[in-house]
């Protein structure tokens, strides 16, 4: 599972499943395709700063996800 903190203007925090078969993508890449209003540049500048979580830890963009 997939956790994004917010901003400080932002309101809500986004949780992501990810399906299987996206198993094996980069964390940074698959993020860029789901959050459709967000650019790759603004994922990797939100999991730089650590408010992208996964299964409840924070992580590097080019961690390969498991599905589920």
């Amino acid at each position: 599972m997939l956790l994004c903190k917010p901003r400080m203007t932002e309101l809500a925090t986004t949780t992501i499943t990810v399906p299987q078969g996206h198993a094996g993508k980069r964390l940074d890449q698959f993020l860029a395709t789901q959050l459709e209003d967000i650019s790759r540049a603004r994922v990797q500048e939100l999991i730089a700063s650590e408010k992208v979580l996964v299964d409840g830890t924070v992580a590097k963009p080019s961690i390969k996800l498991r599905g589920g």
